[in-house]
């Protein structure tokens, strides 16, 4: 190889400033990086690409490969690297000059890999983002990205789902998956195979509002944690698992809900009553409060006031209504106690009797029987066991 001359441009120093010997024969490039993440940067063949891709050659000498450098680009670019069997140790730096929407593909030869977890392309897509490469003779490995030479950054790699289900795969690189727009249907995330993720580490989060769960759930057989699903019911609901590489196993989780404002469903409570109803979760437990006043012309079946989200009381073994609570109901002065009751596969707490005064008190009673019109009443449970939230096994 002819002789190079390295002309050095050196950062603020620091105490972590690594010491450069002579450049050895085998010496293309020397590219090292501080503790505190500056760069020291030899002489460079820079390749100043404008409106278009480029093919790497084994021979091109090139360090530095810019796109939208000397024009902005106008549709998407791909940069494809050498084989990596002819390019041992060399080092490339590629970059996105320009401020435009469009993005910089950085393509393996062929199906050679380029990034972690096996991923075979790499994307750029903020202005002025740069990818740092080096080849090993069988692959080339992602060894930092920046916005900058000075400024080296973590790119958080996420994925929306939107309304849909996914399915995680080994090469896509996402480490944060959630649900960012308004669920229509349980949606069911699906994590990668365990063999091909050793050390890979994902979090999966429920971010929307609405009603319907997020469902995680482990490749085929495959469990985690001994679970073959994990449930995330609740707007910012999340659980991060980490791979071993025979198994994905929970590390982190957060299920907990501080007492929140909801509207429930109600039946036989008249027309426009008035709800205050207030939730808070832990886990699989369900606590409810509330206040409400009835409307006008309270009906005379059973009153029926509706879980949040509609989530259903987890199965008894008895076939009736159970104790949940207590209701107190003020009329005309007069403060009179009831007993709030819930069923097992019911999205519906009823009302009843404290003592049985002629009828069973786990039986529920109807609007009429238990208040009239425009009265109010508070209400508060106890923990009730909620099945929607409970993982499957």
């Amino acid at each position: 190889m002819a002789t190079r001359e390295f002309n050095f441009t050196v950062g603020p120093e620091t105490s972590t400033q690594p010491q450069v010997g002579t450049p050895s024969a085998d010496d293309d490039l020397i590219t090292r990086s501080y503790a505190d993440g500056r760069y020291l940067l030899g002489s460079q063949s820079v390749n100043k690409l404008g409106d278009a891709g480029y093919t790497v050659t084994d021979s091109d000498g090139y360090d530095v490969i810019l796109v939208g450098q000397s024009a902005n680009m106008t549709a998407n670019r791909t940069v494809t690297l050498p084989t990596a069997a002819d390019n041992d140790e060399r080092r490339i730096r590629i970059g996105k000059a320009d401020a435009t929407a469009f993005t910089v593909t950085v393509d393996g030869e062929g199906s050679e890999v380029v990034g972690p977890n096996g991923a075979t392309t790499r994307t750029l897509s903020r202005p002025d983002e740069n990818i740092h490469l080096v080849c090993d003779g069988t692959r080339w490995h992602e060894v930092g990205r920046s916005l900058s030479d000075y400024a080296p950054i973590e790119i958080s790699r996420k994925k929306n789902i939107g309304d849909a289900a996914y399915t995680i795969t080994d090469v896509d690189g996402f480490d944060f998956v959630y649900s960012g727009t308004t669920l229509t249907a349980g949606r069911t995330v699906t994590l990668p195979l365990a063999a091909n993720n050793d050390g890979r580490k994902i979090t999966v989060k429920k971010a929307d509002s609405g009603a319907f769960t997020l469902t995680l759930d482990g490749n085929g057989s495959e469990k985690i944690d001994g679970l073959s699903s994990l449930v995330l019911p609740l707007r910012y609901d999340s659980v991060t698992v980490e791979c071993d590489g025979s198994a994905w196993h929970i590390t982190d989780r957060k299920e907990y809900t501080p007492w929140t404002a909801y509207t429930p469903t109600v039946d036989q409570l008249g027309s426009g009553p008035t709800l205050n109803m207030y939730y808070m979760r832990q886990g699989n437990t369900l606590w409810v409060r509330g206040e409400i006043t009835t409307g006008t012309g309270v009906g005379g079946t059973e009153v029926q006031i509706g879980t949040p989200s509609g989530v259903a009381i987890v199965t008894n073994a008895s076939t009736n209504s159970i104790y949940a609570g207590h209701v107190i109901r003020v009329n005309s002065g007069i403060t009179s106690v009831y007993h709030l009751l819930q069923t097992g596969t019911d999205t519906f707490f009823n009302i009843g009797y404290t003592t049985p005064s002629g009828s069973n008190a786990s039986t529920p009673i109807a609007g009429t029987t238990f208040i009239g019109d425009s009265t109010r009443f508070t209400l508060i449970s106890g923990p009730i066991e909620i099945s929607e939230w409970t993982d499957t096994a």
